[in-house]
């Protein structure tokens, strides 16, 4: 593979950077940057692995946010809306009487959520939404709820351990049958 010159990539790498971003999957940037299907992977995986590459990719991001003026925060405020969307927020309950609420006043939530509306030929109405959970765990990633860490104190707890926290943020681990109360 050729050396980039000046610390700049080679245009194969700079394809695979633009490549990178249509679905952040490497191997498939590497094949359509035209690197062989045989070594795709390893190559994704060394590129990947390159500050000049890495250096690049976050670039590349930032270019496209400023283009298309979609921030984090707006990605969170979506999810956050589709996690907090309740079937009341398009639905009237009266009795036995289910009907839906007009377009007009359904919340931001509903409006976020619902995907798509279809009437079949005999009348009824049929609604699809975006998962609530994907929305949840999305937003819970992007908080760090579902770092390592977190993971690895839940797995202690689950196990018997007690978990505490102190002000300064630090953990004590300790296990239950070692500790008595005097």
């Amino acid at each position: 593979m050729p050396k980039p010159k000046n610390g700049r990539l080679t245009t194969k790498q700079e394809e695979f950077c633009r490549q990178y971003l249509v679905d952040l999957n490497g191997t498939q940037a590497a094949i359509r940057a035209g690197y062989s299907p045989k070594t795709a992977r390893q190559i994704a995986d060394e590129n990947l692995s390159k500050p000049d590459i890495q250096t690049k990719i976050i670039e590349l991001r930032k270019d496209r946010q400023a283009r298309t003026e979609i921030t984090g925060d707006i990605v969170l405020k979506r999810f956050d809306r589709i996690a907090s969307f309740r079937l009341t927020d398009i639905l009237d309950f009266d009795g036995n009487f289910v009907t839906y609420k007009p377009i007009s006043e359904w919340t931001e939530a509903a409006l976020e959520a619902v995907t798509a509306i279809k009437r079949s030929p005999d009348g009824t109405i049929e609604v699809k939404v975006s998962s609530k959970q994907v929305a949840q765990d999305s937003l819970a990633k992007s908080l760090g709820l579902y770092s390592d860490f977190n993971t690895a104190i839940g797995h202690l707890i689950q196990f018997g351990m007690i978990a505490t926290q102190n002000e300064a943020g630090l953990y004590r681990i300790e296990d239950k049958k070692y500790q008595h109360d005097c």
